[in-house]
């Protein structure tokens, strides 16, 4: 079943994420921060939207933070239930207050505009821009409602897969930024074993991400060392708006 494959999946890459060194994780946060202010500079954006990163994420309140300075206006989400997101303006880590799931969000009036670039979080992807997300559905949701928004998922290399379990109201997004060129995609969704199917284990609950987050590879080298598959180049572009 594709629930059961996803729900592996999300457990086996929130454990990646999360046993990543901490020095090795910055390293790649600047790496993708690099590429995405490139694509910000070509697009020309002048309205950001991103999700407010916590626990092993991609660290983007340096790349939120001088798209402050420069004068861009940067929204992140408040998250509601219904798979419902509010957008307020970013000023800087100081104005977060509390949200719901062990989130943070700015306070303020609600925004209900048009984003340039929408950044988007997740648990796994493909070169082609499939996306496993945290299971709550909320951007799913949110990016069909800006259709105009170019954008751009971020996630470390050893989270860019060969192949998602993929179903009608998975969205896809232009773009993957995932620190530089990783070795060759690996096909980490679930391998079927003897009489079954998955790994097993939930991920996070909660909200748009849920609390709490993953950071890297196993023990051993396992997936961000090629062990297990692939073959295919990445490919971090997938195709223009």
């Amino acid at each position: 079943m594709i629930a059961a494959e996803k729900k592996a999946l999300r457990q086996r890459m929130s454990a990646l994420r999360d046993a990543c060194d901490p020095a090795e994780r910055a390293a790649l946060s600047a790496c993708i921060i690099t590429e995405i202010e490139a694509v910000m500079r070509v697009r020309k954006v002048k309205v950001l939207h991103s999700f407010l990163p916590m626990g092993s994420e991609v660290d983007l309140f340096p790349l939120l933070d001088r798209a402050v300075a420069k004068g861009i206006a940067v929204y992140a989400p408040k998250s509601l239930k219904g798979r419902v997101m509010e957008n307020y303006r970013y000023t800087g880590q100081q104005d977060l207050v509390p949200g719901v799931f062990g989130t943070r969000h700015p306070a303020g009036d609600a925004y209900t505009g048009t984003f340039d670039l929408i950044i988007v979080p997740g648990l796994a992807f493909t070169a082609k821009g499939h996306r496993l997300g945290y299971g709550a559905g909320y951007y799913d949701t949110f990016l069909p409602q800006h259709p105009e928004a170019f954008t751009v998922a971020v996630c470390f290399p050893f989270q860019v897969v060969a192949s998602l379990p993929v179903e009608g109201h998975d969205h896809v997004v232009h773009r993957v930024a995932s620190g530089g060129t990783p070795p060759p995609l690996l096909a980490l969704a679930p391998r079927p074993p003897p009489g079954g199917r998955g790994r097993g284990g939930p991920a996070r609950p909660g909200g748009p991400r849920g609390p709490g987050g993953p950071r890297g590879p196993p023990p051993g080298g396992g997936a961000r060392r090629g062990g297990g598959g692939g073959g295919a180049p990445f490919i971090t572009f997938v195709h223009p708006q």
